[in-house]
């Protein structure tokens, strides 16, 4: 784990070839000690790697070994991190279809497991695609349902994101009003956490609401505001 740990700080400092070097000085290791779990992460963190570079395909390549190695020897729990990982960079090179088999497969682990965090991460995914190939009603219900798991276990990171992709899907079909009062939830829970940057994009959202709503005065204090944060 050490090896892996140094490693995930050069990958945070962009220093990506020192850290894919200490990933695979740890990988050798893990695999004489057969160290399942250190493996598999290893592997999680070299498509991390890839992803952050832009090599989808060398992603693709690193996170199915993982997921190989968790299936024969992990939990299903495990798998389920690296099915979100395949999901995610499948979303990026635009291949829908797959991206939804992975989160998918994660989603019904986690709930399986009863995995309150991880039914949200994989909640939000599955929305954020149907929000991007424009099945609103789709990702509406599921943006409505992430909101409920939210308040229930009292996420507020969950509430906020929730709110204000609502917000935003009520913008996309014309519902100002209804955008403006999603954002506007969304921002007072972003102020409760501190969040500058969520404060930053829900007074834009509310900015671009009164636009659309001719309320220009009030459109413009927003816009001005959020600019301040940016």
């Amino acid at each position: 784990d050490a090896y892996r740990n140094i490693g995930a700080y050069h990958n945070l400092k962009g220093e990506y070839k020192q850290a894919l070097s200490y990933f695979e000085e740890g990988l050798s290791l893990a695999e004489k000690e057969k160290y399942w779990l250190g493996l598999a992460n290893l592997y999680n963190s070299m498509g991390l790697n890839a992803y952050e570079r832009g090599n989808y395909s060398d992603a693709v390549t690193q996170y199915l070994q993982a997921l190989k190695i968790k299936e024969e020897h992990l939990s299903p729990l495990e798998q389920s991190k690296t099915l979100n990982n395949l999901g995610l960079v499948f979303t990026d090179l635009g291949d829908i279809e797959k991206a939804l088999n992975y989160h998918t497969r994660a989603l019904k682990i986690r709930e399986a497991n009863n995995d309150q965090t991880g039914i949200a991460s994989s909640k939000i995914n599955i929305a954020l695609i149907n929000k991007k190939i424009g099945e609103l009603e789709k990702a509406m219900s599921q943006f409505e349902s992430t909101l409920e798991l939210g308040l229930k276990t009292k996420n507020k990171q969950l509430i906020s994101v929730s709110y204000f992709n609502i917000g935003e899907l009520f913008l996309i079909l014309g519902e100002n009003k209804h955008a403006f009062t999603n954002f506007e939830k969304a921002f007072i829970v972003d102020k409760e956490r501190d969040d500058r940057v969520g404060i930053g994009y829900d007074l834009l959202g509310m900015g671009e609401a009164k636009l659309n709503m001719n309320q220009l005065q009030k459109a413009k204090e927003y816009i001005q505001e959020s600019l301040e944060i940016f």
